[in-house]
């Protein structure tokens, strides 16, 4: 079966391997993505590229579109710990909007990529029906999206969600800060391997392809044999902590091994995938020690990679995203918020219509109470001291002229709608200018 995918992620970690998979195996893809570290996919005459933030999306992407392959996450626990309300509208609210709207524009398969995280901590070997503990925002976000999906499923709209263990190998979209790819760089750059407390918790591996191909899996698996939103976990191995640190020490020689002392990592699970191999036939083809090697290889082939990984955040995933929560586009960042501005929301809804009318009602249209509050919001929203709320807009011209400095003789250009503010108001506001201005509107 040839068909057109919509892929959100694309230009991720394991969307970056799966993008060129499908497009070998006959599919047309849409490849959508923000692309904050620039382009990652080699051009091919059945590749649409789409520089697009998940969270506004246009569902015109999804005319034609077979399937959704959805990847497109704050996709660990540390970088999902650095701005909840962020983590929860990628991860869950704009995946539920582009699944609803797949639903209604006929599209028939919904993949989802959620994690094995939603487990905790378990000295059981997990099924899909194991209890659920999330234990980060990052892990709560994933499970919230899978619980969302199934309530969409219908006989015509079938949502997958894969229960992915810990990736691993090398990514045209490489990361550093995956357990595997983080003590191979420290082996190689410090000649020692850290394992938090004594090593003995286990964690789920999967190596990059091997996910991809589940994936690959659930789009080529007959819809009468799917079961009703299914919910999958997938893992390549099982594994201590302490034995990884082993294999990578083993691996690359003359290499320590530090244990830290400390609490261990509270991440320690060992997942089943039979139920997806029972269902799909996936095998895994990839071990850890081949993933070992593989990026012990990788960096060898340009030791400039190990300085790089040390300074580059788009190697990891919470330095990413750090650097895109306090750089302002002015220098550098990508021009991105968090959430919406309160009461001036996408769509004029409920709460945004209640505070117009309670504004009304009060009579007090340009200053009081709920204009101080807007205020604070705003100020609050932009990281800044102060905000003026005015209902004119030559006062606020009038207002960001006296804050920007402008003085005597300075041309101050505004849009053809804008009424030129008088010199005198701006002398009156900034009293040490003593002459007019010149303005003139463009």
């Amino acid at each position: 079966m040839n068909a057109t995918i919509l892929v959100t992620g694309a230009a991720g970690y394991l969307g970056s391997v799966l993008v060129p998979m499908l497009l070998d195996h006959g599919h047309t893809v849409v490849a959508a993505d923000a692309f904050p570290h620039g382009p990652c996919l080699d051009p091919h005459p059945n590749l649409r590229i789409e520089t697009v933030d998940v969270r506004s999306l246009g569902t015109e992407l999804l005319d034609g579109a077979d399937a959704v392959i959805a990847l497109a996450a704050v996709s660990n626990d540390p970088a999902g710990e650095l701005n909840a309300t962020w983590t929860t509208s990628v991860n869950h609210d704009s995946l539920h909007r582009l699944a609803l709207a797949a639903r209604e524009r006929g599209v028939r398969r919904f993949l989802h990529a959620s994690t094995a995280a939603v487990y905790g901590a378990s000295d059981a070997l997990l099924h899909e029906d194991s209890p659920l503990l999330p234990r980060s925002e990052y892990a709560r976000s994933k499970r919230a999206a899978e619980q969302s999906l199934t309530e969409l499923a219908t006989d015509t709209f079938t949502p997958i969600s894969l229960r992915l263990g810990t990736l691993f190998g090398v990514s045209p979209r490489m990361r550093i800060d995956l357990a595997v790819h983080a003590m191979v760089y420290r082996a190689m750059t410090r000649a020692e391997v850290r394992v938090d407390g004594d090593g003995t918790q286990w964690r789920p591996m999967l190596h990059v392809r091997d996910a991809a191909a589940a994936y690959l899996r659930c789009l080529h698996i007959p819809a009468d044999q799917l079961p009703t939103a299914p919910i999958w976990n997938v893992v390549g191995e099982n594994i201590r902590i302490r034995t990884l640190a082993r294999t990578v020490a083993g691996e690359l020689g003359n290499t320590a091994i530090e244990f830290t002392g400390g609490p261990r990592d509270s991440r320690d699970y060992r997942l089943s995938g039979g139920a997806f191999t029972a269902a799909t036939g996936f095998t895994p083809t990839h071990s850890i020690r081949d993933g070992v090697r593989e990026v012990r290889d990788w960096f060898r082939e340009d030791p400039a990679r190990l300085d790089a990984a040390a300074a580059e955040p788009a190697l990891s995933t919470e330095a990413s995203l750090r650097r895109q929560l306090v750089v302002p586009a002015v220098d550098g960042g990508r021009p991105i918020r968090t959430q919406p501005l309160p009461f001036a929301l996408p769509s004029f809804g409920p709460e945004e219509e209640n505070e117009v009318i309670a504004t009304l009602r009060s009579g007090r249209l340009s200053t009081g109470p709920r204009t101080k509050k807007f205020e604070a919001m705003v100020a609050d929203y932009v990281g800044a001291k102060h905000a003026i709320a005015t209902n004119s807009c030559s006062g606020a011209l009038q207002a960001a002229i006296a804050a920007a400095g402008i003085g005597a003789g300075d041309e101050v250009i505004t849009s053809p709608i804008t009424w030129p503010p008088p010199a005198t108001p701006s002398s009156t506001t900034a009293p040490h200018r003593s002459s007019p201005m010149s303005t003139r509107t463009h």
